[in-house]
C-alpha cells in the first residue's frame, strides 16, 4: 500500500516494527502516538475505510468536497472500519473524527439520524459514541450491554445539522472516555472490560427510520492513536 502524507502509519514514533502492532499498552498514557490518519480528500482515501456494518442496499459512500459522504436509506447503521486493528483483544485505542449530518437529510428524518465512532469493535462487542445532531444528544454504548455502563444525555456542545462535530472515543484498559467538541461528556470505568473483545475501529452513520432519500452523514479527519508506552 502506498502511504501518502495524509494517510500514514507513524512507524518511527513507535520505536521499531515490533511496536507497530496496535496491542494493549501497559501503564498510564503520557501522550498519544498517532498510528493512522486520513483526511478523506480523494477517492483512494475513501477506499481506505472498508464497509463493515449495515446492509449493502442501505449504504452508499462517496468522497465529495473533501470529506466522506455516507448515505443511509434503510433503518440501519452503515459502518466503515479503519485498515488497522489491534493484534490482541482490548487494544488501547483513541479514535477521533469530525462528523456532520448533512442538510440534504429530509426534515422528517433528521431527529432519527445519527453519526459516530467505535473502538474495540467486532464480533458483537465494542464501545460506540453516537451523536444525534438535530436533538443535541450523545450516547455512549457498550456491546454487549452491561448494567450501569451506557451513558446518554443532551448537551449544547453537540452541534446541530450541517455543522461539524469533533468527536473522540478512547478506551484504555477499563477506562472509557467520550469527548464532543472539546467537552468530556462521558467518563466510565468498565469493570468487565475483558468481555469486550473486538479489535477494530469504525466510523458510522445511521438512521432509526427507512427513507428513500436517506440520511446524509459526512466524515472527515479520521485519526487513530495509542497511548505512549
Amino acid at each position: 500500500m502506498r502511504i501518502r502524507p495524509h494517510i500514514r502509519l507513524v512507524v518511527a514514533a513507535l520505536g521499531g516494527a515490533a511496536a507497530i502492532a496496535l496491542s494493549a499498552l501497559a501503564g498510564v498514557a503520557l501522550a498519544d502516538v498517532l498510528v493512522y490518519s486520513n483526511t478523506l480528500t480523494t477517492k483512494n482515501d475513501g477506499k481506505q475505510l472498508h464497509h463493515f456494518e449495515g446492509k449493502g442496499a442501505d449504504c452508499s459512500r462517496h468522497v465529495r468536497k473533501g470529506s466522506l459522504l455516507i448515505q443511509v436509506t434503510g433503518k440501519d447503521t452503515c459502518g466503515y472500519r479503519l485498515p488497522l486493528e489491534g493484534d490482541k483483544p482490548q487494544p488501547n485505542h483513541a479514535l477521533h473524527a469530525r462528523l456532520k449530518l448533512g442538510k440534504q437529510t429530509p426534515k422528517e428524518l433528521r431527529k432519527k439520524s445519527f453519526l459516530g465512532v467505535a473502538v474495540r469493535y467486532g464480533g458483537g462487542t465494542g464501545y460506540t459514541l453516537r451523536i444525534l445532531p438535530q436533538r443535541h444528544q450523545f450516547k455512549l454504548r457498550r456491546l454487549p450491554h452491561e448494567k450501569g455502563f451506557n451513558v446518554a444525555g443532551k448537551d449544547k456542545h453537540v452541534k446541530a445539522i450541517n455543522k461539524w462535530n469533533d468527536v473522540r472515543l478512547q478506551a484504555v484498559g477499563g477506562h472509557v472516555v467520550a469527548i464532543v467538541n472539546g467537552k468530556k461528556v462521558a467518563d466510565v470505568n468498565d469493570s468487565s472490560a475483558t468481555a469486550v473483545k473486538g479489535r477494530k475501529a469504525e466510523v458510522f452513520a445511521g438512521a432509526n427510520k427507512a427513507n428513500a432519500v436517506g440520511a446524509f452523514g459526512r466524515v472527515d479527519d479520521v485519526r487513530l492513536s495509542v497511548p505512549s508506552p
